[in-house]
């Protein structure tokens, strides 16, 4: 509206206009003083200085393309860095390329990909999130009151939630046949391991299983009390006529026999 199109057409050389010199050149409002703190802020503290030198110089670097696309890959890698800390190991940018992947490929229903995905990248407010957005709120779990609540704490490592999820994987152990060990790479990052004591199908029910536990827990993270495990159990069961529909416009219903063959007995009351 302005004239503004590119962030190249906001920097004097290789360093971004002042607010006033905005304000001559395009007629910005005083009203937009705000909005220009955010945009001089984000390049910096989120995207990194070489980048905002990169989109500074865009006219005359051979190569922006591809530089900016590297600078851009780096920017956007702090979730994965952000989960190698939590979980003490190492995720290389093919195992993290790997999980994104299957946050939409191992769930046929929309809504459990956007849980998964929003769990990758981060993006839930939990309390110690929003105690830096406002100061007043408190940090601290609501259910242990002792920690301060990151994603990881209120996912997996408060203490008043790990009895949920031994049971929701003792439950798991129970409907493909073989053990399910409570871990943070199968519950919370949706990363099974290579056996063949479980097929695909198995893997789909186990993350089907697993993500209905995540849902529950981001649904409810602001109530004292854990998700209970009927609870749990009866959501699994409210998925069944939906994911039916579903692979039957597809025309797998086979598939979805195969998946769903280890929750029959289990859920048969809930259905």
């Amino acid at each position: 509206e302005k004239g503004i199109n590119q962030m190249g057409e906001t920097f004097d050389g290789p360093a971004l206009m002042s607010f006033m010199q905005l304000q001559d050149k395009y007629q910005l409002p005083q009203t937009h003083f705000y909005r220009y703190l955010q945009f001089r802020h984000y390049p910096e503290s989120k995207l990194g200085p070489s980048l905002e030198r990169c989109i500074s110089q865009q006219i005359q670097w051979k190569g922006f393309i591809s530089s900016f696309y590297e600078h851009l890959q780096t920017a956007c890698g702090w979730p994965r860095r952000a989960w190698e800390a939590d979980l003490d190991m190492d995720i290389t940018p093919e195992e993290w390329e790997t999980l994104n992947k299957n946050a939409q490929r191992d769930y046929i229903c929309a809504k459990h990909r956007i849980v998964q995905y929003k769990i990758l990248r981060r993006i839930y407010y939990t309390p110690a999130k929003i105690h830096r957005l406002f100061p007043s709120r408190s940090p601290l779990c609501v259910r242990c009151k002792s920690t301060q609540s990151d994603l990881m704490h209120v996912l997996w490592s408060c203490p008043n939630i790990q009895p949920f999820w031994k049971q929701v994987c003792k439950e798991i152990s129970g409907y493909l046949g073989t053990r399910v060990e409570p871990d943070t790479q199968v519950c919370i990052l949706s990363n099974h391991p290579n056996t063949t004591s479980i097929n695909k199908y198995q893997k789909q029910l186990a993350s089907l299983a697993l993500i209905t536990a995540k849902k529950l827990i981001t649904v409810n993270w602001k109530t004292p009390a854990p998700p209970q495990i009927a609870y749990w159990k009866s959501e699994i069961g409210s998925y069944a006529p939906i994911e039916k529909l579903i692979y039957k416009s597809k025309g797998a219903k086979v598939t979805y026999n195969r998946i769903w063959a280890g929750l029959w007995r289990p859920i048969k009351s809930l259905l």
